[in-house]
């Protein structure tokens, strides 16, 4: 159930014969949407050795240039919605909770979710990446590295955990994440969880728009490729 004064709603499993006309016709009811498995892109490394650190994306971006001038992410709350952090990492804070980099989340699913069988799950207050690619989505945002700095490296970072070990998620699952997210206070939500056919009518997109009319700002992947095209 989403228990929240953002989003009134419920995910459910219907059976063989049941009438999805019947449930959008209840007055209750606003919107019905199917609930759809999304994965996490498998991060890329290419090059090896010194050579990768020969141009630097912060000069082509001119990120270089917003440093220059003290902004840092000093004070700004970002919440990462992914396979959670390392936060153990040197470049993110060596450590979690208050105090540290990463200082708050919360796991949805435990690290043995398995999308084929989401019934079953195990959340819990420890959102340690077991996956790898929150991991990266958070050095991108607020590496602490002096070689490798990430775009706001005084940010602080929570991480909200929606992928286990094996990849793949529900997307009920993931607007629990981005309600908590919103109501624990971020300055800033990012979900790095785009899909091959760009954006649809979904649940995680109603909600989004929800959060972005109280304020807050939300930053959402069109995906690493686009081979589907439009969804039909």
């Amino acid at each position: 159930n989403f228990t929240s004064e953002l989003f009134h709603g419920a995910s459910f499993e219907i059976s063989e014969g049941d009438s999805v006309e019947a449930i959008e016709a209840l007055p209750e009811v606003k919107k019905v949407w199917p609930v759809s498995i999304v994965y996490a892109p498998k991060p890329e490394a290419r090059g090896e050795g010194p050579d990768v650190l020969k141009w630097d994306p912060h000069v082509l971006t001119r990120v270089n240039d917003v440093h220059s001038i003290g902004f840092d992410g000093s004070d700004v709350i970002v919440a990462v919605v992914d396979s959670g952090i390392d936060y153990n990492h040197p470049a993110l804070g060596g450590g979690f909770g208050a105090g540290f980099k990463v200082e708050a989340g919360w796991d949805f699913v435990g690290n043995e979710y398995d999308v084929e069988n989401p019934s079953v799950f195990y959340p819990g207050p420890d959102p340690k990446d077991c996956l790898g690619h929150g991991t990266h989505v958070a050095g991108i945002i607020a590496s602490g590295n002096k070689d490798l700095p990430g775009v706001a490296p005084n940010a602080r970072l929570r991480a909200y955990k929606v992928f286990g070990c094996m990849d793949g998620v529900m997307e009920d699952i993931i607007g629990q994440a981005m309600i908590k997210a919103f109501e624990d206070g971020a300055d800033i939500i990012t979900a790095s969880l785009g899909s091959d056919h760009g954006f649809t009518d979904n649940v995680v997109a109603a909600l989004i728009s929800k959060i972005t009319a109280q304020g807050t700002f939300v930053s959402a992947a069109a995906g690493n490729s686009g081979i589907r095209g439009m969804p039909d």
